[in-house]
């Protein structure tokens, strides 16, 4: 998982709030542009580091209730220059991983990491706005503080990088032909016992163990046809992937964890990596297409329409020899 400190933007004065304000929705904007509106917003958003550090205090909550939703209606409904904005932080982040739980694939989604529904005043404020996978947001929820815990569930991937010490380790083994995932994760040395308590408190109310053992039934079944059909050297392709940290058995993320893991026994890669005894496919009757003008290949664009179809079929058996 990765520490998205790149990601955070100056909070006041906010550019999105900008881009709010200069909606062509007069009565919305129109509210927007006033003095003590613009700084009741923007103190709301200076405090919001703050807010974020006191982790055993729960936010206060929303005092001006029906303003706030006004901030509610501009991230459901957008203007154009608000609405990129949006778009790109969801999709163009680079990210290869979920930051929250280190499931390997691209964030698509915005988690607002204090609730939209309880703090709609930071509804648009773009450190508030996380890259998430589909699989975290409905476990996180409208959920941010826990009473139980007296502390905030959850760590932010922007303002603490104790997720991106977590690593991940799943040992694979055979029971009756079957394969077990022995699920194991730690952080780097050094780590803080505060930051331990939370990273474990943050992970768990995410369900991500339990997430694993799903994602890795799926990548074994997704794995084995991929050899059966395409017949995939699967040691070749798991090396190739893993890269250079092959020797070290942790994964920042659950596929390169997994890949390790079946790396590191010879029965569980021959098992996975089984290929399966096919006979060569008959040779079939198929018509090629080809195509004449800019971008062809092998032909002129002079040719008459209905001369470029290319038929190829089997040829004829010849005569038996005796």
């Amino acid at each position: 998982m990765k520490h998205l400190d790149a990601m955070k933007l100056a909070a006041t004065p906010c550019a999105w709030y900008a881009k709010a304000k200069g909606s062509k929705r007069k009565r919305q904007s129109e509210w927007l542009r006033r003095a003590a509106v613009e700084t009741y917003f923007h103190g709301h958003y200076g405090a919001f580091d703050q807010t974020i550090a006191t982790v055993n205090t729960p936010p206060a909550p929303s005092k001006q209730r029906r303003l706030d939703r006004l901030m509610l209606e501009f991230y459901l409904h957008p203007p154009q220059t608000l609405d990129e904005a949006l778009r790109n932080r969801r999709h163009e982040h680079g990210l290869g991983e979920c930051p929250s739980c280190g499931n390997p694939l691209m964030p698509d989604t915005l988690d607002h990491f204090l609730p939209k529904e309880h703090w709609p005043e930071f509804s648009i404020l773009p450190n508030n706005l996380v890259p998430q996978c589909r699989d975290c947001a409905p476990h996180k929820g409208t959920r941010y503080y826990c009473g139980t815990n007296m502390r905030a569930m959850f760590v932010h991937p922007m303002y603490s990088a104790a997720l991106a010490s977590v690593r991940f380790r799943i040992d694979v083994s055979l029971h009756g032909g079957r394969p077990q995932f022995a699920i194991k994760i730690s952080v780097k040395a050094g780590t803080s016992d505060t930051d331990m308590e939370r990273i474990k408190l943050h992970l768990a109310k995410l369900h991500v163990r339990e997430r694993i053992q799903t994602f890795c039934v799926r990548h074994w079944s997704h794995w084995r046809e991929k050899v059966e059909t395409l017949g995939i050297d699967i040691e070749v392709m798991f090396q190739g992937l893993v890269g250079p940290t092959v020797t070290s058995p942790n994964g920042r993320n659950w596929a390169m964890a997994f890949m390790k893991g079946v790396l590191r026994d010879a029965d569980v890669l021959a098992a996975l990596g089984k290929k399966p005894l096919l006979a060569p496919p008959p040779p079939e009757d198929t018509v090629e297409l080809v195509w004449d003008g800019p971008g062809a290949t092998g032909r002129s664009g002079g040719q008459q329409a209905g001369r470029s179809e290319k038929r190829t079929r089997p040829p004829k058996a010849g005569p038996a020899t005796p």
